[in-house]
């Protein structure tokens, strides 16, 4: 019970504005921010005038492709960056297929 306490103690210190409340817009932010640079090496910005939801990859400039089953291919809605949770072997095309993806905003993770 007080290990509960304690932690609601720094959860509330970590997310309170300058008048001592939760700001939920703060919460938002910091949260955006964590999941952006924790899964930084699991980003990829759209490529350039192509319409398919092909992507490069962040950290090795791999070329990927949304899963077939996505959002994205589904309402044909392929925003500029996503964060992915799995990147799965060859698809059509010999490119790797991105499993459980977000739509990031470049502003999420500049500083």
């Amino acid at each position: 019970e007080i290990d509960d306490k304690v932690k609601y103690d720094r959860i509330h210190h970590f997310f309170k504005s300058a008048d001592g409340l939760i700001d939920d817009n703060l919460v938002e932010k910091k949260f955006r921010r964590a999941m952006t640079e924790g899964f930084y090496m699991n980003s990829a910005r759209k490529i350039t005038g192509n319409k398919e939801g092909t992507y490069l990859t962040a950290d090795e400039q791999v070329i990927v492709k949304t899963d077939k089953w996505s959002c994205f291919d589904m309402f044909e809605h392929f925003p500029d960056w996503v964060l992915y949770t799995e990147l799965t072997g060859s698809g059509t095309n010999n490119k790797g297929v991105m499993r459980l993806a977000s739509e990031i905003k470049v502003k999420w993770i500049e500083k």
